[in-house]
């Protein structure tokens, strides 16, 4: 598989997605994983049901993901997460979002 590929595999998931503009939108560059969970519960992408499950599928699947992909640094000790900001990933998000706000092609 190509860079691209990749990107594309890493980004065609929607919590990852929604991870990614959380954090290029924030002015944080350091997050804790129960901030990114209740940001994203905030923001209507978790329910308040189904947050937990995320917390645990964010911590041992997405966010390894991301980190494999240089996207990341993860502190799984402190439960922490830096973000690497990546110009050619936050434009094709960019790009990925405008198509990305629920709605229908």
């Amino acid at each position: 598989m190509t860079l691209l590929d990749d990107t594309l595999e890493l980004l065609s998931n929607e919590y990852r997605r929604n991870i990614m503009y959380h954090m290029k939108e924030s002015e944080e560059e350091n997050f804790a994983y129960t901030d990114i969970t209740e940001a994203l519960v905030e923001d209507g992408y978790v329910s308040e049901e189904e947050a937990d499950r995320f917390g645990v599928q964010m911590a041992h699947l997405h966010l390894p993901k991301m980190e494999e992909s240089g996207l990341i640094e993860q502190d799984r000790r402190s439960e922490e997460v830096r973000y690497l900001p990546n110009e050619k990933v936050e434009s094709l998000l960019e790009d990925i979002k405008k198509y990305d706000q629920h709605s229908e092609f």
